[in-house]
Formats: C-alpha cells, sequence, structure tokens
C-alpha cells in the first residue's frame, strides 16, 4: 500500500535528515565542507550496490538498513553542495549562484527520473527493475564522488 511504502522510506528519510543536521553543525564551527560530499557519496554509492543486491526474499529490516547507509550519504551531500557554491561566489552573486544550482539539479533530477524511467517501463519484473536502477545509479554516485574530489574548498566567510 501507499502507507506501507512511505514508511518503508522512513529510513532514509530519517538518517538523510540527520546527516544533514550533523554536518551542517560540523561546517559552522570547523569552516570545513569538502569531506562531507566526498563521504556521502561513497556512502551513496555502497548504498546503492546494497539496494541493487535486494531480491524478493530481502527482509524490510534489511531493505531499510540499506536505505539507512544510502540515506546517510544523501545527507551529507544535498545541502553541503549549496553551501559549497554559495560559498565561492561574491556576496552579490549569492541569488544567482543558488538559483543556477537549483536549476542544475532540478535538469539533473528530471534527467535521472526519465532515464531510471525508461529503465522501469522496460522491465516486466519490478524486483529485475529496481536491480538494474540502482545498478546504473552506483557509478553515477561514483563518477560524481570522482568529481567532487576536484572541489576547491573556499574557507567559509564569517558573519556578513
Amino acid at each position: 500500500s501507499a502507507t506501507t511504502s512511505g514508511m518503508l522510506l522512513l529510513p532514509l528519510l530519517l538518517s538523510a535528515t540527520l546527516t544533514t543536521l550533523i554536518s551542517g553543525r560540523l561546517i559552522s564551527r570547523t569552516g570545513r565542507y569538502k569531506a562531507f560530499p566526498i563521504a556521502g557519496l561513497a556512502l551513496m554509492s555502497v548504498g546503492l550496490l546494497l539496494l541493487a543486491g535486494m531480491d524478493a526474499q530481502t527482509s524490510r529490516t534489511t531493505a531499510s538498513l540499506f536505505l539507512v547507509v544510502f540515506g546517510l550519504g544523501f545527507g551529507m551531500v544535498s545541502q553541503v553542495l549549496t553551501v559549497a557554491v554559495q560559498n565561492a561566489v561574491a556576496p552579490r552573486d549569492i541569488g544567482v549562484a543558488t538559483g543556477s544550482a537549483n536549476l542544475f539539479r532540478a535538469l539533473g533530477g528530471s534527467l535521472g527520473v526519465a532515464v531510471f524511467g525508461a529503465l522501469l517501463a522496460n522491465h516486466r519484473d519490478l524486483v529485475d527493475a529496481l536491480h538494474t536502477i540502482f545498478l546504473t545509479a552506483a557509478p553515477i554516485a561514483a563518477a560524481a564522488l570522482l568529481v567532487t574530489l576536484f572541489l576547491r574548498e573556499v574557507p567559509l566567510r564569517q558573519a556578513a
């Protein structure tokens, strides 16, 4: 049911929220942010590989643990990259930089939905389709990790 599906996503959402909170506080305290998207994308890649290994016999507990791994990584990536973009530009350009980053994030999300939706539509078996989708997404997350390794960390500005 929709309710059960939503409840199954709760571990992912809670773990992502937790690491977003923790990484945000640590960034505020240390002024350093580059390690978080690197660690996050590594966890996301591992989580996607774990999710790809699921089958019809995978327990809900195991699936929840795999979603936690992915969620822990996602929480360290999503908002931290916004901080990096905002920190890399002059204060007068923060609005344009944030808007541009959100535009490209939305375009990437739309492209991802289209590609993964096509993969899903071309399989009769849902388990097989999800296996293919997760196996396709894992190297994409790993590629993002490689790109993030080249991210130049600019010291955070102090209060405006």
